[in-house]
């Protein structure tokens, strides 16, 4: 966690936030072997930003 609260400037907006933290969750789940692909999609099924596909693909991982 302190490695991405150290990034985040005050003056970001929601969209640049965003992308920090999709930035950050992709670099750390590079380093794992196990859930290497759910990590992602299960992120995204939290904020609410799952496409169809990764819908489809996360329902066939579960």
């Amino acid at each position: 966690m302190n490695k991405i609260a150290q990034r985040i400037q005050p003056v970001m907006n929601h969209t640049e936030l965003a992308a920090l933290i999709d930035g950050h969750h992709t670099a750390e789940t590079r380093t794992l072997t196990t859930g290497a692909e759910s990590n992602p999609l299960r992120l995204a099924e939290l904020r609410g930003t799952l496409t169809s596909e990764q819908t489809l693909r996360w329902s066939e991982l579960k």
